[in-house]
This record gives structure tokens, sequence and C-alpha cells, in this order.
């Protein structure tokens, strides 16, 4: 992932711990002998967020809490995310919707706002919020949670 300055795409101080990454795929432009970047997506990050992935002790977990990320960032339209109870918590309209939380031997997420949803096996919890573990050697199934994200999060105004 390269990250550009605010200066080369705009203004990145609007709120303090955000900072405005793109992400972009190099590619070579034909015919002009240097490397330039295709603008793939933009999104707001919360550095303390960013912070705490980096931080996860583990490879596989690290990939499950960045995978994890990228699904609720893309379920959910000007999503908030922010560290509380020291783990990253994502909201909608100041409520929230997911949480990301690592274990020795998982990570964990939370849906919220879940009590009128059917939701697959693996889910556990009470009815409104349910978890899903996953342990080393599984994947998040971005075909399967990103509707279930985007489900729970539609009431939250």
């Amino acid at each position: 992932m390269t990250e550009i300055s605010s200066g080369e795409w705009g203004d990145a101080s609007n709120a303090s711990n955000t900072l405005v990454r793109r992400i972009f795929f190099k590619s070579k432009l034909k015919g002009k002998g240097y490397e330039a970047f295709k603008y793939k997506e933009m999104f707001r990050m919360n550095q303390e967020v960013i912070e705490f992935i980096d931080a996860v002790r583990e490879p596989w977990q690290q990939q499950l809490c960045t995978t994890l990320r990228e699904i609720v960032i893309s379920a959910i339209p000007d999503v908030q995310e922010r560290i509380q109870y020291k783990k990253p918590h994502f909201l909608k309209n100041g409520k929230y919707a997911a949480v990301i939380s690592t274990s020795k031997d998982a990570v964990s997420f939370t849906l919220f706002n879940t009590v009128n949803m059917t939701l697959p096996e693996g889910f556990e919890g009470p009815p409104e919020r349910k978890t899903l573990k996953l342990k080393k050697g599984q994947e998040a199934d971005r075909d399967l949670l990103s509707p279930l994200v985007s489900q729970a999060a539609s009431e939250l105004g």
C-alpha cells in the first residue's frame, strides 16, 4: 500500500485522529518510462485503528482484522471508526454497527442490531448482537459478511 501525502490530494486535516489514505495499484504508463499510480479507492481511516491493527502480533490475526475492517468500510457508507474499550468500533450515525477484537487464538467480529436478522451458523450471542470467532486458518468471507454488515447497519439511521 502506498500512502500519498495530503498535499498531493487535498486537505487531510478534517478531524482529529483521522487521516485520508488512498490505496493505489502500481502500474506502468505505456511509453512514459515512469511508474504512476492508478486510483482504486479512498476512505477515511482512524489512526488509532490503524495502530491497533499494526500492533496485533500474529500475522494471520492482522490479516483477518484488515479484511474485516475493509468489509465494514465497504458495506457501510460514511462509517465512523474509533478505538473504544481497546478495540476497533465501527459506528453509523453514532450507533454501534460492528466491533473487532482479538484474543490469543481468535479474531472476533461482532455485529450489532441483529434482533431481526437470521445469521448463518457460527454467530453466537444475545439477540441484539452476534459474534463470529475466526481462528487461525479461517478466512473472513466477504460475500457472506458484507450483506450482513449492510443489513445490520441499515436501520441505524
